[in-house]
């Protein structure tokens, strides 16, 4: 069950535009899944660009598919390729079509920043 802490750092994820690409839920034909993805590709900017062309006529390097986080806590280190140790460093290298909701959360108190990382850990 979610503290006061992740419920505050979930109304925080949605407050600064996490959830317009870590989408809570998605319709499946069991009943709604808490994916918190929308499993589309986004881009994320030239410093996590891999290089990798996913598709034929793919251009972008930089596109990444919205990473499911349920349980994301007990799968450290973060990212496609693992090059962010922690949970607030994989939300500090988010840039791209992110980079607003980066901005947003680097721009919250300390103590905001934590609620909202304590709510990722409870995925």
């Amino acid at each position: 069950p979610f503290n006061a802490s992740a419920l505050n750092g979930e109304q925080l994820f949605d407050t600064i535009g996490c959830t317009g690409c870590h989408v809570p839920t998605l319709p499946s034909s069991r009943g709604p899944v808490n994916a918190y993805t929308d499993l589309l590709l986004h881009d994320m900017g030239p410093d996590l660009a891999d290089f990798i062309r996913l598709g034929e006529s793919s251009n972008a390097v930089a596109e990444f598919r919205t990473q499911p986080l349920w349980g994301i806590s007990l799968f450290a280190p973060y990212l496609h390729d693992g090059r962010a140790a922690t949970l607030f460093d994989a939300i500090d290298m988010h840039a791209g079509e992110a980079l607003p909701s980066r901005n947003e959360f680097l721009g919250l108190t300390e103590s905001e920043r934590v609620d909202l990382i304590t709510f990722l850990e409870h995925l």
